[in-house]
């Protein structure tokens, strides 16, 4: 990637780090920006889930936000067919989970790994002072607290669903002022001050699951709101909310409508050859 042979985002921040100040914007501007958008751009990024709005979304935010290429893949698109109780016998996933993310070949297990990962792609969403990156980590791992929402929204139905959604809002109140008086004393709209971080979008994602379980759910909390303001308005993000399969029939029957994985898709080209719709 670019002339100073630079090849990955650590390894940008360390050249940066070790120029003369006076380098300034002109070498930022025309060799590394250029060289970081290639390098960015250049791993072929494949996001395997299922159809439901849960462990996946924050990373597809992040993408969309980054205008990072990738695609969103179903467990038959990926794996040659097979369907998701095959594939987890066969061991064909590190942990017998999904989400994964393809980079390239090499898959990537577990979903904080893929957030922080497609995070490291997009400047700035990781801060550079590693006490700020710390706290950005702690944040993220408060809102996955919140996690079991995703459950609740796409899978649970009749008396199972209420007694979860029970269990849930009894400590959502709680947990809530907590984020509430964070973005608070950062000043916000965002959890850590005036510009988005990576542990935003999985924030935002959870407290969008207890939204649709509750519409009213966020209201009162000082700051909440700017927050989910702030966030759908992110350019790429808020095009990405407009287009996403809607969760339906909740406690019922849920699902997505459509239903599908992501929005992300290979488009059958003449004669039924595959052509990646990757634009971002």
């Amino acid at each position: 990637m670019s002339k100073f042979g630079i090849q990955s985002a650590s390894e940008l921040k360390d050249w940066l780090e070790s120029q003369d100040e006076t380098l300034g914007e002109l070498v930022l501007n025309r060799d590394i920006k250029i060289g970081m958008e290639a390098w960015r751009k250049k791993a072929m990024l494949q996001l395997v889930y299922f159809a439901v709005r849960a462990r996946a979304e924050t990373a597809r935010m992040i993408l969309e936000f980054g205008k990072v290429p990738y695609l969103d893949r179903s467990v038959p698109e990926y794996f040659g067919g097979s369907r998701w109780p095959a594939v987890k016998s066969a061991g064909l996933t590190a942990f017998g989970q999904l989400p994964v993310l393809d980079i390239d070949g090499t898959q990537l297990s577990q979903e904080a790994a893929i957030n922080r990962y497609c995070a490291g792609l997009v400047p700035g969403l990781i801060p550079a002072d590693p006490v700020q990156a710390a706290l950005a980590d702690s944040i993220y791992m408060a809102a996955e607290e919140l996690a079991v929402s995703n459950p609740i929204v796409n899978v649970h139905r009749g008396e199972k669903f209420e007694e979860a959604k029970r269990e849930f809002f009894g400590t959502f109140p709680r947990r809530l002022k907590n984020f509430g008086r964070l973005i608070r004393k950062t000043g916000g709209p965002y959890t850590m001050g005036a510009e988005p971080r990576y542990c935003d979008f999985k924030l935002y994602h959870h407290l969008s699951n207890a939204r649709s379980l509750e519409p009213t759910s966020l209201d009162g909390e000082e700051g909440v709101g700017a927050f989910m303001e702030a966030v759908e308005g992110l350019a790429g993000v808020k095009e990405y909310l407009t287009k996403r399969p809607v969760p339906i029939d909740i406690r019922v029957k849920p699902m997505l409508d459509p239903n599908v994985v992501g929005t992300r898709h290979e488009e059958k080209g003449e004669g039924g050859s595959s052509q990646k719709k990757q634009k971002v």
